[in-house]
């Protein structure tokens, strides 16, 4: 079955939640600067993290979060920093 929310109709979502699946994971990364590594690394892990687990807690995977509040790593570009508050009402 696949787990990830996003690619699922909302048709196979109706089927299985809540019938089914009672439990949807968040990932929670940000986009910003790892040395020469790509920005998206700290959106990869959880997202790899999430999908191992949720077959076995019968889960689907909502879409990564992928804003957070790095303001240390601001002067690099290509990150992505949102206001503490904004995070909060996020979550």
């Amino acid at each position: 079955m696949e787990r990830e929310l996003q690619r699922l109709s909302w048709l196979k979502v109706r089927e299985f939640v809540p019938s089914t699946i009672d439990t949807i994971l968040l990932p929670v990364g940000t986009v910003e600067a790892h040395g020469s590594a790509c920005l998206g690394t700290d959106n990869f892990i959880p997202e790899a993290i999430a999908l191992g687990v949720a077959e076995r807690l019968n889960a689907l995977v909502a879409p990564t979060l992928s804003y957070g509040v790095t303001r240390s790593l601001y002067r690099y570009p290509g990150g992505i920093t949102i206001n503490p508050k904004t995070y909060e009402l996020l979550i």
